[in-house]
C-alpha cells in the first residue's frame, strides 16, 4: 500500500468522523423531515423508509445511519420515534405549563410552532390545514398562547 493510498484512507475516515456529531445533533430534524416526506407521499413511515431517506440526505449507508442514530428509530418505525418525542414533551416544564393553561387548539398550535423552524412556511400551512384554520388564525393562536405563558411565567 502506497503512502498516498494510506493518506486517502485516513482522510476518508476523518471525514466520516466529522459526520457523526453532525448527524447526532440533527437526528430529530432529519427524522421529522423524513416522516413528513413519507406523509406527503402517502406511505407509512417505516423504520426502513426513514433510514433510507436520512441515509440519502446525509450521504451515508443505511447501516451507518442506523448505528449513528442509535435508539432514536426503533423497530416500531415512526410511531416509536414519535412516542419518544411525546415523552420528552411531557417532561418539559413549558409543555406541562402549556397543558395546564392553554386550550386544546392553542396548545396544539403552540407546541407545533415551537418545534418547527420559524421560516418553515410549508409546515405552517400544513398545520393550518390539519386544524382547519387560516394561517392568520394560527398566528393569532400562537401569539395568544405565548402571551398567556409569558404572563404565567412572570
Amino acid at each position: 500500500m502506497s503512502r498516498d493510498t494510506r493518506a486517502g484512507v485516513a482522510q476518508f475516515g476523518a471525514s466520516r468522523d466529522i459526520t457523526k456529531p453532525t448527524l447526532a445533533g440533527s437526528a430529530d430534524r432529519l427524522l421529522a423531515d423524513a416522516r413528513n416526506a413519507c406523509q406527503r407521499e402517502g406511505i407509512s413511515a417505516t423504520r426502513r423508509d426513514l433510514l433510507a431517506r436520512v441515509a440519502k440526505r446525509v450521504s451515508l449507508s443505511q447501516p451507518e445511519v442506523a448505528c449513528r442514530l442509535g435508539g432514536t428509530v426503533r423497530r416500531g418505525g415512526a410511531e416509536a420515534a414519535s412516542t419518544v418525542a411525546g415523552m420528552r414533551h411531557r417532561r418539559d416544564p413549558v409543555s406541562r405549563l402549556a397543558a395546564r393553561i392553554l386550550g386544546a387548539r392553542e396548545r396544539e398550535v403552540f407546541l407545533a410552532r415551537r418545534d418547527a423552524r420559524p421560516d418553515d412556511v410549508v409546515a405552517l400551512h400544513q398545520l393550518a390545514a390539519r386544524i382547519g384554520l387560516s394561517v392568520e388564525r394560527v398566528y393569532e393562536l400562537e401569539a395568544s398562547a405565548r402571551h398567556k405563558l409569558d404572563i404565567s411565567l412572570g
